[in-house]
């Protein structure tokens, strides 16, 4: 079983792998270069502060720290887990794969235990490393981009079950469409509308505090709380959308005076990381039974 998988799926294999151990040596090269620069400036005074010794790598961390995620859970999705059903069903080797020595739920169980194996070694270092340079990059003052709901989706537990996600979406999609190149595509769309869908709607998932202020004075935006929306009040505290252009002495003419925010705060954090986190678990246990389900479904229809 794990040599006709290594054979049918190598190229896939390999590719993502390299692309993970190329992404994991460029995630510690700069964790080693923030580590180093907090240890000077942590020993003596730094010109300009640690985030101009850090210069452009700072911007560099911010990219590399947004996309890994996404892209290596996109890439198991599409080249993993697509193609291990749909290429069966499409070249009809399921006839022959199926047979009686090996019963569908076996032999769908071992390569999906084999890839789950897999994803779990190249996700959880690249998770644990992404993290430690998150954590560095705090230490040197890149307040901006590393805040803690910046970088939510980063905390070690959510790459990793992305990219079990990713996986059973591909798995899934496979089993429902029969045809590779069509599977792939499919799997490819749909994971990122999951994401985009998530990613903007997870600080909806508990009700935002709303914080009143006077017109004219700052915002009272708790210190590293998540601002979900903001807007303007009448005297009867109901949100109105202003004329375009309509200024100070406008608003009070209109009886706006008070504008507002709605936040997540920091003691929320925690508990929309593990909501998301069940999120994607979940998901991606109901895309397995699916697979599972269809599969069994196939065998029996003959």
């Amino acid at each position: 079983m794990i040599w006709l998988t290594w054979r049918q799926h190598r190229v896939a294999l390999i590719g993502v792998a390299a692309f993970a151990v190329g992404l994991a040596s460029w995630l510690a090269s700069y964790l080693g270069s923030v580590q180093e620069v907090n240890t000077a400036c942590g020993q003596h005074e730094c010109w300009g502060g640690t985030v101009a010794v850090l210069g452009d790598q700072v911007w560099q961390i911010d990219i590399v720290l947004l996309f890994f995620s996404p892209v290596l859970a996109g890439l198991v999705a599409v080249f993993w887990g697509a193609p291990l059903l749909s290429r069966e069903y499409e070249q009809r080797t399921y006839l022959v794969a199926w047979g009686q020595d090996v019963s569908p739920a076996r032999w769908l169980g071992g390569r999906a235990a084999l890839l789950t194996g897999a994803v779990l070694l190249l996700s959880v270092p690249l998770a644990i490393i992404s993290w430690l340079l998150v954590e560095a990059v705090r230490i040197s003052g890149a307040r901006g981009s590393t805040g803690p709901y910046q970088t939510l989706d980063l905390w070690p537990a959510i790459p990793v079950v992305q990219a079990l996600f990713g996986l059973a979406l591909g798995v899934a999609i496979g089993a429902l469409l029969r045809r590779t190149l069509v599977a792939m595509g499919a799997t490819l769309a749909v994971y990122a509308v999951v994401r985009l869908t998530i990613s903007s709607t997870v600080l909806w998932w508990l009700p935002p505090q709303r914080q009143v202020y006077p017109i004219g004075q700052p915002s009272p935006l708790p210190a590293d709380a998540a601002m979900v929306r903001t807007g303007l009040l009448d005297d009867a505290g109901n949100p109105v959308v202003p004329a375009v252009g309509c200024d100070q002495q406008c608003f009070a003419e209109r009886g706006i005076r008070h504008g507002y925010l709605d936040v997540q705060p920091l003691d929320r954090l925690e508990l929309l990381t593990w909501m998301e986190v069940i999120a994607y678990g979940l998901m991606a246990l109901g895309l397995a039974w699916l697979a599972w389900a269809r599969v069994r479904r196939t065998t029996r229809v003959g």
